[in-house]
């Protein structure tokens, strides 16, 4: 373009430098206008969602105190969500130096941390109570199987069912009339009863010295009162909020008095343009190809619009590549023409892409329903030798900025073909997990292609003898150099479907370290890869390689995994039985598991949890839950193994309580090789 041909008077330079002004302090205002609202609309949604998590955490306290099988788990995620948010409350109430707020902040903050100390002050004692409960349904199963008089079963029945009703009534008279005495100086001649009745006093005792604390402070954590101070935060908040946005309205009216000032200046500037205005437009606005706006006005218009349907022409490349651009542009004008009767609003924003704007998110769906059914059923005709049918996928946003999060939208149905229409949602934008996940992918993948996946050696010590009986076989990764867990990869390692090649990497290693070293040793096994067909093909595979190593075998079943289908389990551990190996449920107490599912897989040893051990010492709850296991396995004739055992104390206490063997730092760590070899 010769900008040579326009010439301004002083009139002009003038009005447009005043002019220029204006649209700078309008648009420094509306940034900041636009921030505050930002800031103010986040700080807004963040009480919002502590609100919710609330609400939330009181659903999974009632729902732990009603189901047995119940986890603490969601619980502590409310806590931690809850603690984050406020956390991230007061950091953005600083930025925005709302100090006055901070006040009213803190006194939610030491209401909610008052809330929590009962929380886990209540899982303390729902704990037992739930496990003896499990127990006490177990027990009574056995109860008919007994050599013992009529009346004891009566006692016994009464019992269990008082405190059943007790339980789940919250009703403490129900449990008054229990004689514990009674079983107390019951003595039968048969071991089997007098083990039955120790069992029965001790989980009966245990529900009876906890349920008063149970129904406290089950009572105090629903009538916290941290909700109603949450309210109040927000009713301050809102306050400020409104005085803010008066300032703002203000403001805007100053605006609108400099804005008429310079109305009529600015009508007799655009008198002076007017004949060279539509050259103007045309070029900075419209799409030359479909006559439609290009993305310039899209640019300039989208601050106006609350939603975006973005659309693209599926497999348009490859209809530029057979058939030539011409024939392309046609099928653009015959999409866009199709568009513009739908809207005035249309954009073409790159190559085959194009997008309507608008005010109303309803809208553009019923826009979608309409593109969806027309383009699905009509032929297109591009020439008279040419005729077929165009199909275009859609993406709705109404999260600012609308392109960048259509774009995200639009990128996941191009990942996901059988998708030909999504709404764009945060859980698609996950750019930064992508990146972390690209680096574990890549460490994970050069170490198993270059041989930096090794076995190493946690003993596992008789507490009796102070021996070392066995090893567990951990995954390691030789991270240049630099000796890693396995367990960070983990998930990345699954979906990548390397997770397969980790375990048949350890199992080879560990075989080919320790065949005909006469050396006891466990190996991990997840419930992914007992359901594994080709996992199973390369066990048998091994054990004909390594003949008679299967004697010093154990397997290990990770029991912090969901087990869906018991019956393949059970299927595969009979197998395996059959060949002499053992087995242990890795992690118990940490996840699914009960009782009666270890009696029913035939299990040779239990691996207590971590969680519950390395604060046995200080844990009253751990300890009684550790003692119970240690009572169940010593009925069912299996042996037990303590997991984290990291001090002296610890030791003491799990030798204590009958606990077969041990293993954590407190005695060895994790060796590259077994002390024998």
């Amino acid at each position: 373009m010769n900008f040579k041909r326009f010439k301004f008077t002083s009139a002009q330079v003038y009005v447009g430098i005043i002019g220029l002004a204006v649209i700078l302090i309008i648009y420094a205002f509306n940034n900041y206008a636009k921030n505050y609202l930002l800031k103010i609309n986040k700080i807004n949604n963040i009480l919002l969602n502590i609100e919710k998590e609330e609400y939330r955490l009181n659903y999974y306290i009632l729902k732990n105190s009603l189901f047995l099988y119940s986890s603490f788990d969601e619980n502590v995620y409310s806590i931690k969500e809850i603690k984050n948010k406020i956390n991230v409350l007061k950091d953005n109430l600083l930025k925005m130096n709302e100090s006055f707020i901070l006040k009213y902040l803190f006194e939610y903050k030491k209401a909610f941390n008052k809330k929590v100390y009962y929380v886990y002050e209540f899982q303390k004692v729902n704990a037992p109570i739930k496990n003896s409960t499990i127990f006490l349904d177990t027990l009574l199963s056995t109860l008919p199987e007994l050599n013992v008089p009529v009346n004891y079963r009566k006692k016994v029945v009464y019992a269990v069912s008082s405190v059943y009703l007790a339980k789940f009534t919250n009703d403490m008279s129900l449990i008054k009339n229990i004689n514990i005495n009674y079983f107390k100086k019951i003595k039968f001649n048969n071991k089997k009863a007098n083990l039955f009745n120790q069992s029965l006093i001790l989980h009966i005792n245990v529900i009876l010295n906890n349920l008063s604390k149970y129904n406290i402070y089950l009572n105090k954590i629903l009538n916290s009162d941290s909700i109603e101070k949450l309210h109040k935060l927000k009713q301050k908040f809102l306050i400020i909020l409104n005085i803010q946005i008066n300032s703002f309205t203000i403001i805007g009216y100053f605006g609108i008095f400099i804005l008429f000032a310079l109305f009529v200046a600015l009508i007799i500037l655009i008198g002076m343009v007017e004949k060279d205005k539509d050259l103007l437009y045309e070029l900075a606005y419209i799409d030359n190809v479909t006559n439609i706006y290009n993305r310039n006005k899209y640019l300039e218009d989208q601050n106006k619009f609350n939603a975006i349907l973005l659309l693209n022409i599926d497999g348009f490349k490859n209809i530029n590549d057979l058939y030539g651009r011409e024939r392309g542009d046609k099928i653009l004008m015959e999409v866009a023409d199709f568009l513009k009767k739908l809207d005035k609003n249309v954009y073409r924003i790159v190559a085959d892409n194009f997008a309507i704007l608008s005010k109303d998110k309803n809208l553009v769906e019923t826009y979608v329903k309409t593109i969806m059914n027309t383009f699905e059923y009509v032929n297109y005709s591009v020439d008279e030798k040419l005729d077929f049918q165009i199909s275009l996928s859609a993406a709705i946003s109404e999260k600012k900025p609308l392109l960048k999060t259509a774009e995200i939208a639009l990128h996941y149905i191009k990942q996901n073909k059988r998708l030909k229409f999504i709404e764009y949602n945060d859980n698609l934008d996950n750019s930064e997990k992508i990146k972390r996940n690209i680096k574990k992918s890549t460490i994970l993948s050069n170490a198993i292609n270059n041989n930096r996946i090794i076995p190493y050696f946690q003993p596992i010590v008789d507490v009796k003898t102070d021996k070392i009986i066995k090893y567990e076989v951990l995954a390691r990764i030789d991270n240049n150099g630099k000796i890693e867990s396995i367990f960070p990869y983990l998930e990345i390692a699954k979906e990548n479907r390397m997770y397969r090649e980790i375990t048949k990497i350890i199992i080879s290693k560990a075989f080919e370290m320790l065949y005909n070293k006469n050396i006891y040793f466990s190996v991990n096994l997840s419930i992914e890869d007992i359901l594994d067909a080709e996992i199973i093909w390369f066990l048998r595979k091994k054990f004909r390689e390594f003949k008679g190593i299967e004697k010093y075998l154990t397997f290990e079943i990770l029991e912090s995994e969901a087990v869906k289908d018991y019956k393949q389990v059970e299927k595969f551990i009979k197998l395996m039985k059959m060949k002499n190996i053992s087995f242990a449920i890795d992690d118990f107490g940490s996840g699914y598991s009960n009782f009666a599912h270890i009696i029913n897989l035939d299990i040779d040893f239990i691996k207590i949890d971590g969680s519950l051990i390395k604060n046995i010492d200080k844990d009253s709850v751990s300890k009684t839950v550790v003692e119970l296991v240690g009572l169940f396995a010593k009925r069912e004739n299996i042996k037990t193994i303590a997991e984290f055992v990291h001090n002296k104390e610890v030791f003491e206490i799990v030798k204590n309580l009958g606990i077969d063997c041990v293993q954590g730092f407190y005695l060895y760590e994790p060796l590259s090789k077994p002390t024998e070899i």
